[in-house]
C-alpha cells in the first residue's frame, strides 16, 4: 500500500498469475498485471504523477481528460456530459470515479465504500483475485427516504497493444463482432445482444480474455477506441486504449434523468463483472 498526501492511496491484491492494483479515488483498478509474462492488461497513461481527490472546482469533460489515467473505473450515478437534475448539478461521468472512497483489504479481496453526495446512494465494491480471473462485485444501496433513479456503467480499460489487430466477440455464442481500430485510431459502438458476454483473443500472451457480466442489470456496452488518435491537448497521442463497457442502457442520454435504474427506500441492487484469462485452445 502506498500514496501520496492528496494523491491515491494505492492497495495490491495477488495470486501467482494475476497482481491487481486498486487505488482509493474511484475505487479504480489501476493495473491488472500478468506476472509471468510481465504484461499489463489495462490501459494506462504513459505520464508522470497521479491524480488527486476531487475538489469540484470543475465538472467539465476537459478535466476528466486531463486526469485520465486508464484503468477500470464504475460511473454511477450517471455516465457521459454533465446533467442537471433535480436541481442537483452531476458532474462528467457522475460522481463515483472523482470520489475518495473507503477500502478494507486482505491478500486477494479489497472492499471499497462511498457514500454520494449527489444522491442519497451508498456504493459497496468488492473486487476479488482468483487464480487468473478478477471478479468486481458492485452493490447499489438507496440509503435515502424516497425512490433514486440512476445509470451506471462499468469502465474496463483494455491496453490497446495487447488487442492489436483483434476481435471482439459479443453474446452467448461469440456471433457479434466489432474490430479493434489500428494504430492511430479511435472508435465507437454501441452493441447490441451481447448477452453480458465479450471474448478476445491475446496472441502476446496466448491466452483468450472473457469478460462477463450480469446483463440483467448492465443490458447494453459500449465499445470504446482510443488508439493514440487524439493528437491534441490533453493527450497529445499518448492514450492506447479499448473500452468495453457494461451499461445500463444504450449510449448517449438515458432517456429519463440519470439512467433507467430505480430504487425504492431502503432497496438494493448488485451485479457481478468478471474478466478472466483462459487457453486459447479452449475458447469457444
Amino acid at each position: 500500500m502506498r500514496w501520496t498526501e492528496r494523491g491515491p492511496r494505492t492497495f495490491e491484491i495477488c495470486t501467482d498469475v494475476l497482481a491487481v492494483r486498486v487505488e482509493d479515488i474511484g475505487a479504480r483498478i489501476a493495473s491488472i498485471f500478468h506476472r509471468q509474462s510481465g504484461i499489463e492488461l489495462l490501459a494506462g497513461a504513459d505520464w508522470e504523477g497521479v491524480a488527486e481527490a476531487d475538489d469540484n472546482t470543475d465538472a467539465g469533460e476537459e478535466y476528466w481528460l486531463r486526469r485520465f489515467a486508464g484503468g477500470w473505473h464504475v460511473m454511477i450515478p450517471h455516465a457521459g456530459e454533465p446533467l442537471l437534475v433535480d436541481g442537483v448539478a452531476h458532474p462528467f461521468h457522475g460522481e463515483a470515479p472523482r470520489r475518495r472512497w473507503s477500502v478494507e483489504f486482505g491478500e486477494t479481496r479489497i472492499r471499497a465504500i462511498v457514500d454520494l453526495e449527489t444522491v442519497p446512494l451508498q456504493l459497496v465494491r468488492t473486487i476479488e483475485v482468483h487464480a487468473s480471473s478478477v471478479s468486481v462485485q458492485q452493490e447499489v444501496r438507496n440509503l435515502g427516504n424516497a425512490s433514486v433513479r440512476f445509470g451506471w456503467v462499468e469502465h474496463p480499460v483494455l491496453s490497446g497493444r495487447l488487442l492489436d489487430g483483434q476481435e471482439l466477440r459479443f453474446g452467448m455464442a461469440a456471433d457479434r463482432s466489432t474490430f479493434v481500430v489500428p494504430s492511430p485510431g479511435s472508435g465507437f459502438t454501441d452493441v447490441a445482444g451481447s448477452n453480458g458476454r465479450c471474448l478476445v483473443e491475446l496472441p502476446l500472451l496466448g491466452e483468450v480474455l472473457r469478460l462477463g457480466w450480469d446483463a440483467e442489470v448492465l443490458p447494453n456496452a459500449y465499445v470504446w477506441q482510443e488508439r493514440r488518435h487524439s493528437s491534441g491537448s490533453p493527450w497529445y497521442g499518448r492514450v492506447d486504449g479499448v473500452g468495453i463497457e457494461p451499461a445500463s442502457h444504450p449510449s448517449g442520454h438515458a432517456p429519463v434523468g440519470l439512467g433507467p435504474h430505480i430504487l425504492e427506500h431502503g432497496g438494493s441492487l448488485a451485479a457481478m463483472t468478471r474478466l478472466e484469462l483462459a487457453p486459447m485452445n479452449g475458447a469457444p
